[in-house]
Formats: structure tokens, sequence, C-alpha cells
């Protein structure tokens, strides 16, 4: 009974919260935070392991594995400017 009046709540505050952010919609997502607050705990408890077992162990992520669309140039040379030009 406790369980289910807690979970009341925290769907309570999740719609709270959306409309006074102006985005009611995202009420429709707070039965999902039964699944985000167990994943997030399990986080926390790897990166306290992590911590304690391999603190200079760095977990790198890997960003731009696409080809980019536009190929990248570099920036041009900074305009000359006199020193009395402030």
């Amino acid at each position: 009974m406790v369980f289910l009046l807690s979970e009341c709540v925290t769907y309570a505050v999740a719609a709270l919260a959306a409309h006074r952010a102006g985005r009611p919609r995202l009420a429709l997502w707070a039965p999902l935070l039964q699944i985000y607050f167990p994943l997030a705990t399990i986080a926390v408890w790897r990166a306290l392991w992590q911590v304690l077992h391999r603190p200079f162990h760095w977990e790198k992520t890997r960003h731009g594995i696409f080809a980019p669309s536009t190929p990248l140039r570099s920036p041009p040379p900074p305009s000359p400017r006199r020193a009395s030009d402030g």
C-alpha cells in the first residue's frame, strides 16, 4: 500500500513539474521513472566501484563516427590591427 502511495506521489510531482514548466505533455513520460531510477542507481554503484578499483581508468565515448556532411575548414587568419586601434 505504501509503495502504491509513493508512486502516486511521484507521478503527481512529475505532472505538476511538467505543468509548471509549461510542457504538460511531458507528464505522460512519468511512468518511465520506474525504469529511470533503478538505472540511475546501477550507474552510481558502477561509478563507485570504478573509482575504488580502477581510479585512473577513463571510459571514452566515441563521437563523430559518421562522416561530416561538409568538410571542415580552418578559421580565417586574424585581421592585423594597429596598436592605436584599441
